[in-house]
């Protein structure tokens, strides 16, 4: 009988192995088989034979029965959970994945909370230790993370200043002793070779040979002559302390900026090449419609073990271009602003996803979300130091605002919440353009207006910066005694507002305009223009002066 033959399987005494017998299939849940199982009692090896006939005999509804009677009697038993596909995680067994999932839901959200931790590589560490985790990087002797790269070169540098080398300005090279003299006949190293200034010129004219200028408070990555690399690195430097003074605080290091030589190179830059092997730097094509523009994705990758971002302003300067060239400083000016902003509030934990591989999902503005400093305030104080700070004309120090507010003023703004929302739109290079400049007048006003609400708004922030907490909600209330000041912006800037109800007005009366015109047999009215063809040629401009 096939009840005799279950029977069997259940030992009377010490569970010793257990030879299967053939099995007759019954239906899951079966009185003979529930007597079986009830037979086999608390005995852990009789139930474990039994699960083994059954399968042995494709019963896996009988087995899963057997398994199932293992835990009511073991509740760890790890053979009759992984039977069972349960899932182990945290030393806890879960018998389906949408319960795991709802537990380490529950977890994630308690440690969040509770110890301001989160999962990574299988341990829980402090959320704010994870974009360095991510990155690799490690602590120092006073406990602060560093980019191990960085480590090392600080340690190099330690030990060419042992050895007696000097720096030089133009390129961040560390000269020996016994090379002095090839430095003061105007000698250049590249590679292991001294080279003449005409030589390290052309070799450092390429993408990624720059000359690395040191100057007093940024490091400028030029692919202009060395002599114009001087000029490239001075402009910077004279936009540091009005940054210092918008910011309230000063970048740990030098901040890098790039300055390229043509348009082409520029561009080359920004959406990449692939031919040459050299991605993108920026992700959101802003390149197109002003002089400079932030590489929110660059990456130096000479080490691809590991690269390391640089993310900062790039700007160009035309030096065989008479009318293009003394733009150069204007851009320079406004590369070195949107660098000094990045060193100051770095968006690591978005930077951290890109370089640990994980950012395929990212939002280009993810990295200016995280920030603490507004999107507005940070260009706002590259179009500041680029077109609204004192000038060195002693007779007319405020020449380059005036222009520049005549020029805005030529038109209606851009209503202050508006430019405070600062949308840059790749479909409207000019209204983005002006929207750039605009903050450059709203920041003009906040540092150099004298209006005590905003004075007050912005001495808090600066406070705020200074301690590190408390920045982006000092900045929002910048933006509101701004607005609650509109009156003397107005008085400050000369400014008119209705820059949308400007324009809607305008293409009204161009509809109305170009449905009274005849038209031709295509349909078209006479003097119209290709507005897309006109919009496409200005985006490859690179320039908005």
């Amino acid at each position: 009988m096939f009840s005799t033959l279950l029977l069997s399987l259940v030992p009377t005494l010490a569970p010793a192995p257990v030879a299967a017998a053939p099995l007759v299939m019954q239906e899951e849940g079966g009185d003979e088989v529930q007597a079986t199982i009830a037979a086999a009692g608390d005995d852990i090896a009789a139930l474990e034979a039994l699960a083994a006939a059954f399968k042995e005999a494709d019963d896996d509804a009988s087995a899963r029965l057997v398994f199932e009677r293992i835990l009511e009697v073991d509740g760890e038993h790890a053979a009759a959970h992984k039977a069972l596909r349960h899932h182990n995680y945290d030393g806890k067994w879960f018998k389906s994945y949408a319960a795991l999932s709802k537990y380490r839901r529950e977890e994630a959200k308690r440690m969040l909370e509770e110890e301001g931790k989160v999962r990574y590589n299988d341990e829980w560490v402090l959320q704010v230790d994870l974009p360095y985790l991510r990155m690799g990087w490690v602590k120092n002797d006073g406990g602060d993370w560093v980019n191990p790269a960085k480590l090392e070169r600080e340690k190099q540098i330690a030990a060419y200043v042992a050895e007696g080398r000097k720096q030089r300005d133009e390129d961040g090279e560390w000269i020996a002793e016994a090379d002095f003299d090839k430095w003061t006949q105007g000698l250049y190293k590249v590679g292991d070779e001294w080279v003449t200034k005409a030589e390290a010129n052309a070799h450092h004219a390429e993408l990624g040979n720059w000359w690395k200028y040191q100057g007093k408070h940024f490091i400028a990555y030029s692919t202009c002559d060395v002599d114009s690399s001087v000029y490239v690195a001075w402009w910077a430097d004279k936009t540091y302390d009005d940054l210092v003074r918008i910011y309230g605080v000063e970048p740990d290091e030098k901040p890098i900026f790039a300055c390229l030589n043509k348009l082409t190179q520029y561009n080359a830059f920004a959406a990449g090449d692939q031919a040459a092997g050299l991605p993108p730097m920026e992700t959101g094509g802003f390149s197109s419609f002003h002089f400079a523009f932030f590489g929110d994705v660059w990456f130096d990758v000479s080490n691809p073990q590991a690269p390391e971002y640089i993310g900062g302003g790039v700007a160009y300067l035309d030096i065989d271009d008479a009318a293009m060239q003394p733009w150069g400083q204007f851009s320079v000016r406004h590369a070195a602003g949107l660098s000094f902003a990045e060193n100051i509030d770095r968006s690591w934990n978005t930077v951290s996803q890109f370089l640990s591989n994980q950012g395929g999902g990212q939002s280009p503005d993810a990295l200016w979300e995280e920030k603490v400093i507004p999107r507005w305030m940070i260009y706002g104080a590259a179009s500041y130091v680029e077109r609204f700070m004192v000038n060195d004309n002693p007779e007319d120090p405020w020449g380059w605002r005036n222009w520049s507010l005549d020029m805005l003023n030529e038109e209606r703004y851009n209503d202050l919440a508006d430019i405070f929302a600062f949308t840059l739109d790749i479909n409207d290079l000019a209204g983005s353009e002006r929207l750039i400049k605009e903050s450059g007048a709203v920041v003009a006003f906040i540092v150099d207006g004298k209006c005590a609400p905003v004075t007050a708004a912005h001495a808090e922030f600066t406070a705020a910066m200074k301690k590190g907490e408390g920045a982006r909600e000092a900045a929002a209330k910048i933006q509101e005694a701004v607005i609650a000041n509109q009156e003397a912006f107005v008085a400050f800037t000369g400014a008119k507002f209705g820059r949308a109800e400007a324009a809607a007005a305008a293409a009204a009366a161009a509809a109305e305009a170009a449905a009274s015109q005849p038209t031709d047999a295509a349909g078209t009215a006479d003097g119209a223009t290709d507005a897309g063809t006109e919009g496409a040629s200005g985006a490859q401009s690179g320039s908005g002066h």
